[in-house]
């Protein structure tokens, strides 16, 4: 059964995240380079918002990619500061670390590592599951609208970007079980995969 309790209040603490979002990644675009980053960001807010994500989870909706696209520890640390430290932790939790240093594949994999190893809370599942969620669907739109090119914006393999996404998901299906975003990210992933080996039409109209 999904959580039926009343919707959660999501007041200044988020509407300020969003507003250091904005700034954040004022310069950012998606994989195209065309489309703001900030897109994104709002897109993962409101799954979140709507598999029942509570303010702390919303409000690190906002802010999870702030740390993992230049701001780095500093920005943490005054995450941590002026948000608390549950919307801190969820932030963390969601970032690649040594974004600078290591391959896409290898961030992924050492992502994927502490998905697996380490406790987390149910708010950075569930910011987690939206990300992934929007992430594969922005992609299966694109390889629709461009084909293989899409891949171009990853600095990795197709099948490497694949095989993130599915270990990503069964991490998120063993810990989030009822999650209404997990359970779109296994329809979006499993067409993903059927994309790449040919069984669907990539380029098949929308």
């Amino acid at each position: 059964m999904f959580d039926q309790s009343p919707t959660p209040y999501i007041g200044s603490p988020f509407l300020a995240a969003v507003a250091w979002a904005t700034e954040a990644h004022r310069h950012d675009t998606r994989r195209d380079g065309r489309t703001p980053y900030l897109s994104h960001v709002l897109a993962v807010a409101a799954l979140t918002m709507q598999d029942g994500g509570d303010e702390a989870a919303v409000t690190a909706a906002a802010l999870h990619d702030t740390v993992e696209r230049g701001g780095g520890a500093t920005l943490l640390r005054e995450i941590r500061h002026r948000f608390g430290p549950e919307v801190a932790d969820v932030v963390d939790a969601c970032s690649d670390r040594d974004r600078g240093e290591l391959s896409w594949a290898l961030r992924k994999a050492a992502h994927v590592e502490r998905w697996r190893t380490e406790a987390l809370s149910v708010a950075a599942l569930t910011v987690a599951a939206a990300d992934k969620l929007d992430n594969v669907r922005t992609l299966m739109t694109a390889l629709r609208c461009e084909g293989p090119s899409a891949w171009d914006g990853y600095h990795a393999e197709p099948s490497e970007v694949i095989g993130y996404y599915v270990a990503m998901l069964e991490i998120l299906e063993a810990r989030l079980p009822f999650s209404r975003n997990v359970l779109a990210l296994r329809v979006a992933v499993t067409e993903l995969e059927q994309v790449s080996a040919g069984v669907l039409e990539a380029t098949a109209p929308i």
